[in-house]
């Protein structure tokens, strides 16, 4: 999946291969393209361009104000039947390290016929989850949509303070570092612009000051669309993002489950994934734990 960090003005290209199953690329007439954003609500539609087994568009940045992940559905004739493809792209705000970064840490990524751009950036896309995996918090601004259970007590089971003694004012959320919501829909009614001005954001509580109960009961009866993550990304972490790009492009003729090597008669041992930290590199580790997040939300 195509990630861009999100820019005010301009546009973003995006495109989807159209090669069949054996390799072969026919050409695509009559292309068109739709999409919508992680909602299923349409953004855009359009007419690709194609050339060489590939169909690309260029998505005016203007209509994606939001950070999102959004579906492309392709179609077109090939070889005389209809076809139909689909592709997605996240918009984001930011990037975990920069391309030049990782070209610069080591002399053959100069090389860009054996290091293409797309290389780099599936790469540094990787990286970006697995940093956030292991950190358990996104260290650029991203957009996610949810679907939870409200917090309050299921008053046909009897309430009393004694059984339910949370504050039912605060939704906890699945992500730490939110900083903004976009939208919600609770019990399929969605919430104003008022009801949103009601509501505070606090790391991954929602608090609201409604009518009681705010939240109300249910189960997966709330839908949410925020912004969560770092608003700017930690010096160590984008090296450590950089080191990782760097340690995975880079062959090595070390066995896989190596433990231990020699040079001369001088015995090494190597840091070993998982056992040594999340990654086994000393330097990446020491950056996820030092600005990773070691409490989660609700799953």
């Amino acid at each position: 999946m195509d990630r861009f960090k999100q820019v005010a003005a301009g546009s973003y290209a995006i495109s989807v291969a159209t090669a069949l199953e054996d390799g072969t690329t026919p050409t695509v007439t009559a292309p068109s393209l739709a999409i919508t954003d992680g909602a299923g609500v349409a953004v855009t539609t359009g007419t690709p361009t194609y050339s060489n087994g590939l169909l690309t568009f260029s998505v005016n940045a203007s209509l994606l104000t939001k950070l999102d992940v959004y579906q492309c559905a392709w179609t077109g004739t090939q070889s005389a039947a209809s076809a139909s493809w689909s592709s997605s792209f996240e918009v984001q705000g930011g990037y975990i390290c920069e391309i030049v970064d990782i070209r610069n840490s080591d002399r053959a990524f100069l090389d860009s016929a054996k290091y293409p751009l797309a290389l780099l950036r599936a790469m540094r896309s990787s990286v970006q989850d697995m940093l956030h995996q292991q950190g358990r918090v996104s260290f650029i601004p991203r957009g996610r949509r949810v679907t939870i259970d409200g917090s309050a007590p299921d008053f046909f089971r009897g309430y009393t303070p004694l059984l339910y003694g949370q504050d039912t004012r605060k939704l906890l959320l699945p992500d730490v570092a939110v900083t903004q919501l976009y939208s919600g829909n609770v019990n399929g009614v969605d919430l104003t612009v008022d009801d949103l001005s009601t509501i505070t954001v606090d790391d991954c509580l929602l608090y609201r000051s409604a009518m009681y109960p705010p939240w109300p009961f249910g189960r997966k009866n709330i839908t949410l669309h925020y912004v969560h993550g770092l608003t700017t990304v930690p010096g160590p972490i984008a090296r450590a993002a950089v080191i990782l790009c760097r340690e995975y492009l880079v062959g090595t003729d070390l066995p896989g489950r190596a433990t231990a090597t020699s040079i001369g008669d001088q015995m090494f041992r190597l840091t070993v994934a998982g056992r040594d930290g999340a990654t086994g590199l000393p330097e990446v580790d020491s950056a996820v734990d030092q600005f990773g997040r070691h409490q989660y939300g609700v799953g």
